[in-house]
């Protein structure tokens, strides 16, 4: 009961979306934000909005086979993992993979920003 009165809980499983991309449609609909149109950009625009304001609750994402997301430029999963590093993000991330290099192998650019150095745990 704590974390759902600190904390907006979304949990979605990645192997149900059509599209890479269609995680973002899902996390406007879980806020329950309002958008001009239902494309990527405006549902984007949305939720960066919402990460990025102090009046709001903070945000648990918890994204099940995040490996679902992986496409060619992997530009969904890296802004996925840029926000909880922007300046006054209000938002936790939890990705779940069966990979444990999942983060190293395919998202190699996080490294490169301490910010973006996603904690990997193993569950043996």
């Amino acid at each position: 009961p704590q974390i759902a009165e600190a904390y907006k809980v979304i949990c979605l499983n990645c192997t149900s979306m059509n599209t890479c991309k269609s995680v973002y449609s899902r996390i406007v609909s879980e806020l329950k934000l309002k958008t001009l149109s239902h494309s990527e950009k405006a549902s984007l625009t949305a939720i960066e909005k919402y990460v990025d304001s102090r009046t709001r609750k903070m945000i648990l994402i918890v994204l099940d086979e995040l490996d679902q997301l992986c496409s060619s430029k992997q530009s969904v999963l890296y802004t996925i993992f840029e926000w909880p590093a922007r300046v006054d993000s209000r938002l936790v991330l939890i990705g779940i993979a069966n990979a444990l290099d999942l983060t190293d192998r395919v998202l190699p650019r996080l490294q490169a920003r301490l910010a973006l150095q996603p904690t990997v745990l193993h569950f043996p």
